[in-house]
């Protein structure tokens, strides 16, 4: 059985392709989720799932992207500025509530995260050069 038409000549998608793309999303969403966890874990002293932080990573860029366009659809010359701060705590509210931490801590979980995430795809990439 195959998915879709050939497009310039391509065969179109079999089940094994569509079942190996769903593979690798779902191991780069885990990949993605690291970070956030073991961030999560450092600030809230263990207590942080790595389902909670698959949820957070999941909908961490829905919730900014929702809050972004929300207040950009108004027309002030300050709109996009406002947007990122209001999306930014947005975010933080999903922490907030996701890993059970205070205001603070939530800020402490999105930049550790920053941080390890920074730190990993340099080391990779470094990796990769040599």
């Amino acid at each position: 059985m195959s998915f879709g038409l050939p497009l310039l000549g391509h065969q179109p998608l079999g089940a094994s392709s569509v079942v190996g793309a769903m593979v690798f999303v779902l191991a780069a969403w885990m990949m993605a989720s690291l970070p956030v966890y073991l961030a999560a874990k450092a600030v809230t002293g263990g207590k942080a799932s790595m389902v909670q932080s698959l949820v957070g990573t999941l909908m961490g860029p829905v919730v900014f992207f929702a809050v972004y366009s929300l207040v950009t659809l108004t027309s002030f010359p300050a709109a996009p500025l406002v947007a990122v701060a209001a999306s930014f705590v947005a975010l933080l509210w999903l922490y907030k509530g996701l890993f059970g931490s205070s205001w603070s801590g939530a800020l402490m979980i999105a930049l550790l995260a920053a941080i390890i995430f920074l730190v990993v795809v340099t080391l990779v990439g470094l990796f990769v050069m040599l």
